[in-house]
Order: C-alpha cells, then structure tokens, then sequence
C-alpha cells in the first residue's frame, strides 16, 4: 500500500505503529486507495467496507 500511494515501504507500517501521522495530502490518497470516503474512514459504529474489512483481515491473519 506505502508504495502504491506513493510513499517508501515503510511509510504505512510507521502510521500503524505511531511513529509517523500521514499529511492531510496523503490521508486523501490513502482513502482513495481504500476506496472510502475521510467520513466512512472515521466513522464509528458503523461496518467497515469490504476493502478496510479485506485489509484488516489480512493483518490479523
């Protein structure tokens, strides 16, 4: 995903472990990757998309 938005491949992996905060620039291309919306991205008590749902998965194993 890091590189797919343009960034180093570490760059994702820095934001999950609270080293680094995405600009607002990249939160955008983030959300466009993801296929969201910034207001489906932070919204709270509701289902996540299929993609962020995939993406989560996937970490968790």
């Amino acid at each position: 995903m890091s590189l797919s938005i343009g960034q180093n491949e570490s760059y994702i992996n820095r934001i999950e472990n609270k080293q680094s905060l995405p600009s607002m620039q990249v939160f955008f291309y983030i959300c466009k990757y993801l296929q969201v919306t910034p207001e489906e991205f932070f919204a709270v008590g509701k289902c996540n998309p299929q993609e962020i749902q995939a993406l989560m998965e996937a970490e968790c194993g």
